[in-house]
Parts: structure tokens; sequence; C-alpha cells
């Protein structure tokens, strides 16, 4: 890994570890917080807020890896593949996933996912930070690293049990706590709530292949293939 690419990793993770600072303890209604923001499960109700910590933590986790060996040619750190598993099985397909949903959700009815309501605690710059630069962000570390894809089954599996976990919860939060997490999900009957939740698997699996395919394209043949030595 050369000095520049490592700088651009401290500066990425340093501005998402900020953000989430600035999110945790400022983006709060008066009398709010972490844990009871709009009620049970506070802001680890929203898929944004858990993205942010999935990127906050993968950007770090490849900080402490590149100072680790300071090479991602040889391979030689667990780090590294820990940043591998995480960079294709999540922080891509589901960093893409909240970025695109969002705007285009925000495009057909603001009221259906980010309330006028969260102008008065959410800054522009903040909005843009979570639900946009993520693209940019993701798909520069796919020009700056070589990332090693795991088994198909594998990255797909653990993407699809991270949507399915999260599912679960949104559907706990709607029919036991009363607790519906995204307004469109509260106006959708269950035939449209069935498809949407089907949709959003597929989609996530898009994004996967997407990734893969990007990476293969970048450094060259398979995205699962061994990084050629200097």
């Amino acid at each position: 890994m050369s000095l520049s690419v490592f700088a651009i990793q401290v500066v990425l993770s340093t501005v998402l570890v900020f953000t989430l600072y600035y999110d945790i303890n400022f983006a709060v209604f008066p009398g709010e917080g972490l844990w009871n923001y709009k009620g049970f499960g506070g802001k680890f109700k929203f898929l944004t807020f858990i993205n942010m910590w999935l990127q906050a933590i993968y950007w770090c986790i490849t900080v402490l890896a590149g100072l680790s060996t300071f090479s991602y040619e040889h391979r030689k750190g667990k780090l590294h593949r820990v940043v591998d598993v995480l960079h294709s099985s999540l922080a891509f397909p589901v960093g893409i996933f909240v970025c695109i949903m969002f705007w285009m959700i925000y495009a057909v009815d603001r009221e259906l996912v980010y309330p006028k309501i969260l102008d008065k605690i959410i800054p522009s710059w903040l909005n843009h930070v979570m639900h946009t630069v993520h693209i940019p962000f993701l798909i520069a570390d796919k020009f700056l690293v070589h990332h090693q894809y795991p088994k198909p089954f594998t990255g797909m599996i653990t993407l699809l049990a991270f949507a399915m976990l999260y599912q679960c919860w949104v559907l706990y939060l709607g029919l036991v706590k009363a607790i519906w997490v995204y307004p469109i999900l509260e106006v959708m009957n269950w035939p449209f709530r069935v498809a949407f939740f089907a949709l959003s698997w597929m989609f996530f699996l898009l994004l996967y292949k997407v990734g893969s395919v990007m990476t293969a394209k970048i450094w060259g043949g398979n995205s699962k293939e061994k990084t050629k030595a200097k």
C-alpha cells in the first residue's frame, strides 16, 4: 500500500467517525438521546445509522490493516482478510443500498423516509454524509485496493443474513412496539410489504454482484484471484 492510499483511508475514516459522533450527540430532539430517539430502539432502528457504524468500523479496520503491514499486495495479515470480507459482503452492498434507496424514496415523497421536521436537527452536510458520500467513498475504495472476494455462497449468505436480521428487527418494532421505522412501511399493506422486502433482498444481491464485477474489471481477471506480486 502506498502512503497516499493510507492517507486517504485515514481521512475517510476520520470523516465517518466524526459524523457518527455528531449524529449521536447533536442530531437529536430535546429530551431524546441515542437509545430513546423516536421511541424504543433509539437510533438503532434506522438502517442509515447502522450503516454509519458499519462504514466507520470498516474504514477504521482498513487503517489498522494498513498499519499492521503497510502492504496489501502480499495479503499476509488476518486484518486484510477481514477488510476484504467486510468490503465485499457488507460495506459495499449495504452502503450503496442505503444511498440509492434513500434518494429514490426521497424523490417520490420525502415524508416517506425523511420528514421535513428532521431538517431542524440534521444539517444538510450530515444528511449527505449519511446518505450520499458512501457511494464515492466505496467506489474509490475499489480503485485503491484490490479486495479479494470470498466464495459467492459465503458472501451472499452473509449479506442476506444481515438483511434478514434487520427486516426481522423492523417487523418486531412495527408489530410488537407499534413503531414503523419508516413511514413508507406504515402506509403499505402486507402484500406490498412482502414485495418490498423481497425486492430489497434481490437488490442487495445485485449490488453484491456489481461489486464483484467492478473489482474484476478494475484489477483484471476474477475478483477471487490472488493479487500478483510486485
